[in-house]
């Protein structure tokens, strides 16, 4: 190649910025520290029990909860352990039914690794179809390296140890949650003051910077939060986390509340029935944020400052100003975002927000959106033949991984812990959606066995062992402190995952029974080699048949957004929203799942990288538009009521943009655009009429649609005209 990835590298030469991801932030240093103390006690634990050699896997667990509660910790480790139990049950049953027959091994190590396949890209779990994997290779690992090392267990033996697997996992959990439980000083009260005070904090900057007249770019800026909040399951969901942990949050937190001790919810300036309203202004707001600053009147500038006034008294608690502030007109509601607004604030300024009938209709929202299944499944996968493939590549793969696992642990230390990273690392490696992502995960795999297997490991070993007097201190000692490391660096929002193999990389290395010293780093080395191994049959089975490329993925979200915009539109022309919170579920995970593929491209084999980064800026611009179109549709659906557009002429000018983005989508959201039909598709559109009696919220979707459509343009062109559009963009 004569463009390396390293020359690509989005940080390289720029020390700075990699300073900059492993500063302090608030809770990181407290989560550090609960992870390596709960990791050092689960290791005294698994070694009491006896079950040194599945230590690993039983870390690795631990780290992937970094909730902030631990009922959090505890509900989705039990989720975790019970698809470990399930794969334990199965590798007892197989191994009985077949009578351990190597050949036997072969076949169903496919089989199961289809379904953890499945299971990766049906839940919104993604860690279930990870662990059902890793813990179906685990008891394979047992008995193979019995069997290199020439001792033949009996079928009891074999299924005690297997059973060890739902054991580590158990442990692990209840570990991790009494540290979580003990160590963070969480009340349910606090936390919903603070989610509330975040986003109306949030609209009222944004409403005082219209006020000001403050610059578009600074808008841009103030409008980001807004937008992320609302498109997060109407609002009432930290818009950082992912769907599945947004699911059901404030109604847990709601109920948790109520339950709490101390005090009574409602002492607060922003009690919980709040929320709804909320929800809805900033549905409104976000909106709103498309306008320029510049083209607001007079009278809407006034309206914005009063706005922001009355939001900030709404924060402070003080209901006779923010009486005040509201206009006694605007007890109807109207059709204008900053009337509609003015209409949700007087409401809230006449209601009794702390009687039990505002609570007990908070909880009949909240229940109403609760994704199907607590957003546990992710609906239209049996329908996604793209996705199957993907099951059965990552089946394929895995299998491909075993079976180099056997043919080289003969010469490699007989089938150590190091030589089975081979199917362990096809499996956690195809896991990711894009070329781009794989290459991403592999190369963090490998810097993380040179690092936590390699250079700790080799400073364990000369520095700490050696003056270990007594038993197993050392070990536990060590173990603590580059956990710490690992959590540390684990926070990281670019290098989270390095952290994560770095305490894997070095308990593979110094796990010995007894917590005696290790004997050498062949373990680390073992692991070299086969995460290399890993990343040729990685190139085999994704990368030779022509797998999606990172760029690839990023313009199919942009396409899945265009048709959620679709039935958003659709939804409004019914006058239903029962729909809503589901759509609104699955945009935010279309947003949230292209930000890191921009950082994937640079990962690329292919010469293709500096036009696909070009497009990756055109892509995020549109699905930015896309988020702004869906919130403007979303506005003209109130929670609980019909929608705010009965006009004839206007719900005929809802279905003819309908039918745009869905033609649109179903261009986009294809493996390999075919740029000529695609291009004749959009020659073909004709400028949409806007009705006169178009309402604010559908002539700025109508003004956004219009940016989109030539943003479209600029991506389905040639590679050198979309980079020049990029750069146009860039310097605009």
């Amino acid at each position: 190649m004569s463009q390396s990835i390293y020359s690509r590298w989005p940080y390289k030469g720029n020390l700075t910025r990699i300073w900059q991801e492993l500063q302090p932030t608030p809770g990181r240093y407290q989560h550090a520290l609960r992870l390596a103390g709960s990791v050092t006690l689960a290791t005294l634990i698994m070694d009491a029990l006896k079950m040194p050699l599945l230590m690993a896997p039983g870390l690795y667990m631990m780290f992937l909860y970094t909730q902030d509660q631990g009922r959090l910790t505890w509900r989705n480790g039990a989720i975790d352990v019970g698809s470990v139990a399930i794969a334990d049950f199965l590798m007892i049953f197989l191994q009985k039914l077949t009578r351990n027959d190597p050949v036997f091994r072969v076949i169903y190590t496919f089989v199961l690794s289809f379904i953890a396949g499945l299971m990766l890209i049906a839940f919104c779990r993604k860690t279930c179809g990870i662990l059902f994997g890793v813990f179906t290779l685990c008891p394979l690992h047992l008995w193979d390296y019995r069997l290199f090392r020439g001792t033949r267990w009996s079928t009891e033996a074999m299924t005690k140890y297997t059973m060890w697997s739902a054991g580590i996992g158990v442990v692990a959990v209840v570990c991790k949650t009494v540290f979580d439980y003990v160590f963070i000083r969480y009340d349910p009260r606090e936390k919903l003051e603070r989610e509330m005070d975040g986003r109306v904090g949030a609209l009222e900057r944004l409403f005082r910077g219209f006020a000001d007249g403050a610059p578009d770019a600074d808008i841009a800026k103030l409008g980001a939060p807004v937008a992320g909040y609302a498109l997060s399951l109407s609002g009432l969901y930290n818009y950082t986390d992912t769907p599945r942990s947004m699911s059901g949050k404030m109604l847990d937190l709601v109920e948790e509340a109520q339950r709490h001790p101390l005090a009574e919810i409602t002492i607060y300036n922003l009690p919980p029935t709040l929320f709804p309203s909320v929800a809805r202004l900033l549905d409104l707001g976000a909106a709103f944020s498309r306008q320029k600053s510049q083209e607001l009147s007079d009278e809407q500038k006034a309206q914005c400052k009063r706005l922001a006034d009355a939001l900030s008294a709404l924060r402070a608690g003080r209901g006779d100003e923010l009486r005040s502030f509201v206009l006694e007109g605007q007890a109807e509601e109207s059709a204008g975002l900053l009337d509609q607004a003015e209409h949700v604030l007087y409401n809230i300024s006449v209601a009794d927000l702390g009687g039990p009938a505002a609570m007990e209709g908070l909880k009949a929202i909240l229940k109403e959106q609760r994704l199907p299944w607590f957003g546990f499944w992710v609906p239209g996968t049996w329908n996604d033949l793209d996705k199957l493939t993907h099951a059965f590549r990552f089946a394929l793969g895995t299998t491909l991984g075993y079976i180099f696992f056997l043919a080289t642990s003969f010469f490699l230390n007989k089938g150590g812990p190091g030589t089975y990273t081979i199917p362990l690392s096809v499996m956690v490696g195809g896991s990711a959606i894009s070329t781009g992502g794989i290459t991403q995960k592999m190369i963090q795999r490998m810097i993380a066995v040179s690092v936590g297997g390699a250079l700790f490991g080799y400073f364990a070993l000369v520095y700490i062992f050696p003056n270990d007097d007594h038993r197993g201190l050392g070990m536990l000692v060590s173990t603590g402190i580059v956990c710490f490391i690992s959590g540390w660096v684990m926070c990281s929002r670019v290098f989270g995952y390095i952290g994560v193999q770095i305490a894997f990389a070095y308990t593979i290395v110094t796990n010995s029974p007894g917590l005696k010293p290790p004997r050498g780093l062949w373990s680390a080395r073992d692991r070299f080699i086969g995460q290399c191994i890993a990343l040729f049959i990685l190139w085999i089975c994704y990368y030779a048949p022509g797998y999606y490329r990172t760029i690839d993925r990023m313009r199919q979200q942009f396409g899945k957004m265009l048709m959620l915009n679709a039935n958003m539109l659709s939804s409004v022309r019914v006058g239903s929203a029962a729909k809503v919170p589901a759509l609104r579920a699955a945009a935010n995970g279309c947003v949230e799942s292209i930000r890191p593929l921009d950082i994937q491209i640079a990962f690329e084999f292919d010469q293709q990288v500096e036009e696909d980064l070009a497009l990756s800026k055109l892509l995020q611009k549109g699905v930015q538009d896309a988020s702004s179109l869906f919130m403007l549709s979303a506005s003209a659906l109130p929670s609980g009521k019909e929608s705010l557009v009965q006009d004839g002429t206007v719900l005929n000018a809802c279905a003819a943009l309908e039918d745009r983005l869905r033609k649109l989508a179903g261009v986009l959201v294809q493996k390999r655009v075919d740029t000529a039909g695609a291009q004749r598709l959009l020659a073909s559109f004709q400028p949409l009429e806007i009705p006169e009696s178009c309402p604010e919220f559908l002539s700025r979707a109508f003004a956004v649609y219009k940016d989109i459509e030539k943003n479209c343009w600029n991506i389905i062109g040639e590679p050198d005209q979309a980079l020049g559009f990029a750069q146009a963009a860039t310097a605009q």
